[in-house]
């Protein structure tokens, strides 16, 4: 056992970015990127959708173009294709960003287990672990 561990599991879940503690606390990953894409200003507002479509790069809207597709929505206004495909792109940025969120809480997990596991540790560090490693499994899923 390392003896230098000085945070507790408990520390360590108090710094985990906001997408982590969700997931753990039962949150669909999924359903949390719509969540976070569909109040984003850039897709609510007009101008904002407009300058993160006309922002894009060919292939982020290639790929916002193909979503909006294949959610069957039919010919609107450029204003509200605009709102619609900064959504799709939105919602990729906010996908990739809570995926290396959560690469970032994982690793953190598993220096704890690493730190902690061994033997002579105390009954509330074994809990800990138990509860180190629920978690870890649930983050492997995810990444």
């Amino acid at each position: 056992m390392n003896t230098t561990t000085t945070k507790t599991l408990n520390e360590i879940k108090a710094n985990f970015s906001e997408v982590t503690t969700n997931v753990i606390d039962g949150m669909d990953l999924y359903d949390y990127n719509h969540q976070c894409a569909d109040g984003d200003a850039d897709v609510i507002y007009y101008a904002k959708a407009n300058d993160k479509v006309n922002n894009a790069t060919s292939e982020q809207l290639d790929d916002a173009e193909d979503q909006y597709k294949e959610y069957g929505f039919e010919f609107i206004s450029r204003q509200d294709l605009n709102t619609k495909l900064a959504f799709f792109i939105v919602l990729e940025e906010y996908r990739e960003q809570h995926e290396q969120e959560i690469k970032e809480d994982k690793s953190k997990i598993d220096e704890y287990i690493d730190s902690i596991s061994g033997y002579g540790i105390s009954d509330q560090q074994d809990k800990d672990l138990d509860n180190a490693i629920d978690i870890q499994d649930t983050l492997q899923e995810l990444v």
